[in-house]
């Protein structure tokens, strides 16, 4: 257990961090995966009466999300309603905000759980770790399914493992496994292998084990409940899950990735000397501590995740508050070996110093730019500037896109003024495919902007990142989209071309 002094530094931290994850929340507008709005939000709007049933994808038919998430979406909206809140970018802040608050509730329970399972001298990294590794505050302002499944996830293992024992505490651990399983029916696989850890390795009691399950087992049943509200008629949408997961939908294909795709996106996208790091830890840990309460978890979920052939990163997302723990755990391992003991006998010879300074920069770049960009694609950032600049008009809205790329950066009509009108794909000079007057495209050459038959130019108003972050992201991911750009009709508002 730590001490006074590493107790008074993870009260610092945490009161940092506090300021970080309100800085992230602000900063980081929109959606990471589409999911994250048209499964959560737009089912809201629907449910509110603000959007057809219509525009819905084809999940809400399919009946296969839980509304839990959704439920609390709707429930913050319609207290911002109450207080005159309209505003649909503050309404979407609110829900990052809460998502933040859970977060940092739930990391200093866990941080707090764990003490004693890390020796001394790695205590305060872990605590820096848990707050600060470079995607935890991006994810932790999710308002999405795999965030809040990972940390009621997190938050039922810090039950298990606390050394102090509370009330019902098996009924907490299941409640929140039942709360993971709604918000992802996926975090089960997390689910079952805790508690097979509980039983097998650990031979805890059987009384213990059926307060776990009833408990689970009840939340699973207010969830149906939730379900029933929202759907409006009886549905359990864990089985439409799992029988979609397995049998598949002949009407909607997705790309199919070889088995060990998730292996090469921890390192890919997990910053390649950072992921690399996190995957020889994990794989250092399971080897030499294959008992190990955390690798019993991970593991299982990878394997199955693996053979499944559709593979998309954010699938790893209810994992991610376990890579703070399992890089500490398997540096522990690390410093009873020969090989530690030989880096630090020829310390100011060997690389290690240039290795840390060089990960701790990495962190520290990659936590600045996560910390302070949009999320996704930035187009939620261009749908902000579109609302305060045209409040009152009708302006038309156009992509220079095309059938298999306006998808990814349509804004929602969540985002968008009630006159606004959606163009779809135009053309910037082509008044055969009308012309409105603002268009998103990607950097438009000098030449696209001018069309002199037309008596006007686009100029740029607004660009989908921020200037500075461009080149790091390119840095980071080089197959990523470009940045997309805002024009305005320099003419002013154009005639209705409909």
């Amino acid at each position: 257990m730590g001490g006074s002094s590493t107790h008074a530094f993870h009260r610092k931290v945490f009161i940092a961090a506090i300021a970080v994850y309100a800085i992230t929340a602000w900063f980081s507008s929109g959606f990471y995966s589409a999911d994250e709005h048209y499964q959560v939000i737009a089912f809201v709007e629907a449910k509110a009466e603000h959007q057809p049933l219509s525009e819905l994808p084809w999940e809400y038919d399919a009946r296969i999300r839980s509304a839990t998430l959704s439920a609390i979406c709707y429930c913050v909206f319609r207290a911002a309603d109450v207080l005159q809140v309209h505003d649909p970018f503050i309404k979407a802040f609110l829900l990052r905000a809460l998502t933040a608050l859970l977060a940092l509730f739930v990391l200093r329970a866990f941080v707090r759980a764990c003490l004693w399972m890390i020796d001394v001298p790695f205590q305060k990294a872990f605590i820096l770790l848990s707050y600060f590794l470079w995607f935890l505050p991006y994810q932790h302002v999710r308002f999405a399914m795999e965030t809040w499944s990972g940390l009621f996830v997190l938050l039922g293992l810090a039950f298990i493992v606390a050394q102090e024992e509370r009330p019902m505490r098996f009924a907490r651990v299941g409640a929140c496994f039942g709360l993971a399983f709604l918000f992802q029916p996926s975090a089960l696989l997390v689910c079952i292998s805790a508690v097979a850890w509980l039983v097998f390795i650990k031979r805890e009691k059987i009384a213990s084990i059926v307060q776990l399950v009833v408990a689970g087992l009840l939340v699973c049943a207010i969830g149906v409940g939730i379900d029933r509200w929202f759907y409006g008629s009886f549905t359990l949408t864990a089985w439409n899950f799992a029988r979609l997961a397995i049998v598949g939908d002949p009407a909607h294909t997705f790309e199919a990735y070889p088995w060990y795709y998730f292996f090469v996106w921890i390192v890919k996208y997990g910053i390649w000397p950072i992921g690399a790091l996190m995957l020889a830890a994990f794989t250092g840990l399971t080897l030499k501590r294959p008992t190990n309460l955390f690798v019993w978890c991970v593991v299982p979920y990878l394997i199955v995740l693996s053979f499944i052939a559709h593979k998309e990163v954010r699938f790893l997302f209810p994992l991610v508050d376990f890579a703070p723990i399992i890089l500490v755990l398997a540096w522990q391992e690390f410093t009873h070996t020969s090989l530690h003991a030989s880096l630090i006998a020829h310390r100011g010879k060997s690389p290690i110093r240039v290795v840390m300074f060089a990960l701790i920069g990495a962190n520290t770049t990659g936590l600045a730019v996560a910390c302070l960009s949009p999320a996704g694609n930035g187009r939620i950032i261009l749908a902000e500037h579109i609302q305060r600049s045209h409040s009152t008009g009708t302006p038309h809205l156009g992509y220079v896109a095309n059938d298999t790329t306006i998808w990814k950066i349509r804004i929602p009509q969540f985002y968008l003024n009630a006159d606004a009108v959606d163009d779809g794909i135009t053309t910037p000079c082509d008044p055969t495919h009308g012309t409105g007057d603002l268009v998103i495209a990607h950097e438009l050459k000098t030449a696209d902007r001018d069309c002199p038959s037309m008596k006007f130019y686009w100029i740029e108003v607004a660009r989908s990142e921020p200037e500075w972050i461009t080149p790091l992201m390119d840095l980071y991911n080089s197959e990523r989209d470009r940045p997309w750009y805002l024009y305005r009709n320099e003419a002013g508002l154009a005639k209705d071309p409909h």
